[in-house]
């Protein structure tokens, strides 16, 4: 007999079958079957979700070629495709920008309809007045952000046969604008150390580990300490923990911690580091062997909010104004590039997909640096003065 309502027998052979409805007969409006087979009920049943979910996104496809309007295609790309190709990180910024920005604006359209111009207009009003809390419009970063998803989005519709060619591909967008970043002054990166140093505090190892290796707050939160090999002088960075917004309740909770693979594949990399943090890191291990280097003991990891919470707290009372944790990221790489390390090493170390992404982001501290190289050349105006002098 077969389990109730699910259609899956065992057979006299001894495997297990499960049959599923593939199509309608329009002449007579009865379903025809498919079976698959298995050795266990188990399997059976996983094969059946996997196979009926094909047939109803295959249905969706056949029956909706023209009526498809952009909300509806979108949120089948987003259960059918996203879902099973991100990490659940970035399947929350899909969920969350296709909600809260194209949906809103474009959702009504039909897939046909769309062009290159009505799509160009949405993307000049989002990076003109496209915040959510309507004070003014979206960075360069977050349209390009919003344009790299609804472009895949429509590729897909593409390979589907449900558009003629993609709107995206024409789009001009933004130039990218690197803002002026906060960086610390050497005397005030000189107080927050002391102050990190000097404390007792359990997160005050994620300053000192930011200030000297240049991790995001993500990638602080997920060392664990068997990344660290104090032997060698060697930190690898394999993940990153980060709260992500649920896009489905769990427990009446709006956000979650996830512990991942880091921002991007060249985000995985191994960090040399000095003397001085070795000695650090030796000590501090002998009071927490436990599994992550920032840890209170009492939990496996600490909220990145939390380490946000201690920093801002500590650098108010160092009177440091305007500095956030990431601040420690930016800082490392601008006192790399004066003590002159290379740009190639910089980017590496940061974890960078691109050199280019290190040169523009701290083109100002690059200049710096030249000024002062330039400067030795000024013995030459020394040597030369008295030429001038005579004239």
């Amino acid at each position: 007999m077969p389990r109730k309502g699910e259609n899956i027998y065992k057979r006299s052979d001894g495997r297990w079958e499960g049959r599923y409805a593939i199509i309608i007969d329009n002449t007579t409006g009865k379903k025809k079957y498919h079976s698959l087979y298995g050795k266990t009920y188990s399997e059976v049943k996983k094969k059946l979700i996997v196979a009926k979910q094909g047939v109803a996104t295959n249905r969706l496809l056949e029956t909706s070629k023209t009526k498809y309007k952009l909300a509806e295609w979108l949120q089948l790309w987003l259960s059918q495709y996203a879902k099973f190709n991100v990490k659940d990180s970035t399947f929350s910024n899909y969920y969350y920008c296709i909600h809260n920005h194209i949906i809103p604006k474009l959702g009504y359209v039909n897939l046909k309809q769309l062009n290159t111009f009505n799509l160009q207009v949405f993307f000049n009003e989002k990076l003109a007045n496209g915040r959510i809390d309507g004070k003014g419009g979206l960075s360069s970063k977050s349209v390009k952000d919003i344009h790299t998803i609804l472009s895949a989005a429509l590729k897909q519709a593409l390979d589907n046969n449900l558009i003629d060619k993609n709107p995206c591909m024409k789009i001009k967008l933004p130039t990218d604008k690197y803002s002026s970043i906060r960086v610390l002054s050497v005397d005030e990166q000189k107080i927050l150390e002391d102050a990190a140093l000097n404390s007792e505090h359990y997160l005050s190892i994620a300053i000192i580990l930011a200030l000297y290796t240049g991790l995001r707050l993500g990638e602080v939160c997920a060392l664990q300490w068997k990344d660290i090999d104090l032997s060698n002088g060697i930190l690898r960075v394999t993940s990153n923990l980060q709260r992500i917004k649920l896009v489905s309740q769990e427990e009446n909770k709006k956000t979650k911690i996830v512990i991942g693979t880091p921002k991007s594949s060249s985000s995985i990399r191994d960090i040399p580091f000095s003397r001085g943090l070795c000695r650090y890191l030796a000590i501090k291990k002998k009071s927490n062997n436990l599994k992550f280097v920032v840890c209170n003991h009492e939990e496996n990891f600490v909220d990145p909010r939390t380490v946000q919470s201690y920093f801002k707290k500590l650098t108010n009372q160092m009177g440091i104004e305007s500095a956030s944790f990431h601040t420690l990221r930016h800082t490392f790489a601008t006192r790399a590039i004066e003590v002159g390390m290379d740009i190639k090493s910089v980017s590496e170390i940061l974890g960078h997909a691109d050199v280019s992404i290190t040169l523009k982001k701290y083109v100002h501290s690059l200049t710096e640096h030249k000024r002062s190289q330039m400067q030795k050349i000024d013995t030459l105006w020394s040597n030369n003065r008295q030429i001038f002098s005579q004239n």
